[in-house]
């Protein structure tokens, strides 16, 4: 239907409006944690999935060199002037050479993948050798009582041990699951 609202475009709008899903400083807590207990210096840094920017700007802000990639193009409006690739990573590649990048970060995305595994290799795959990638999803074992329902998105739950196997089989090394 030509006028439905399942469209990559809308699901920012719709999903993460400010109205919805208010700014706060979380962002900016989150990052400054990911840097000191993660990252532990700055770099380049990709977020995929980056949605309305409220991450990318936090890692900016302590001075990341940051860009973006969603399934998205409302995306490049809330961001700029971040650089930032439109991807369907069902579809394609992000569009980055192979070693690109220090950090690769991802936030609520994975869980909406119907082949996840996509995500993790293109995450590996443009990470420099010796650069660390974090992901972020809600544990499932946790919240299974119906947190997972609640977006009609979400198609592949995982618990610590599967993320941890699904990194190790996209190539990751010492991998830690928490």
């Amino acid at each position: 239907n030509e006028n439905s609202n399942f469209k990559k475009e809308n699901y920012i709008n719709l999903l993460y409006s400010s109205e919805k899903r208010p700014v706060t400083n979380y962002p900016i807590k989150l990052a400054k944690h990911i840097k000191e207990n993660y990252f532990h210096k700055t770099g380049t840094l990709l977020d995929i999935g980056c949605g309305r920017g409220d991450m990318l700007k936090a890692f900016n802000e302590i001075e990341f060199g940051v860009h973006g990639s969603d399934i998205s193009p409302v995306s490049e409006e809330l961001i700029k002037p971040i650089p930032f690739t439109v991807c369907d990573l069902s579809q394609n590649q992000l569009d980055y050479p192979d070693n690109t990048f220090d950090f690769v970060f991802s936030k609520s995305v994975i869980e909406h993948l119907r082949e996840p595994e996509k995500l993790l290799n293109e995450a590996y795959r443009v990470l420099k050798p010796g650069g660390k990638f974090l992901v972020m999803t809600p544990s499932w074992m946790h919240t299974y009582a119906g947190a997972f329902y609640l977006d009609h998105t979400h198609v592949s739950p995982f618990i610590l041990n599967s993320l941890r196997d699904a990194m190790l089989l996209a190539n990751f090394k010492n991998v830690s699951s928490k």
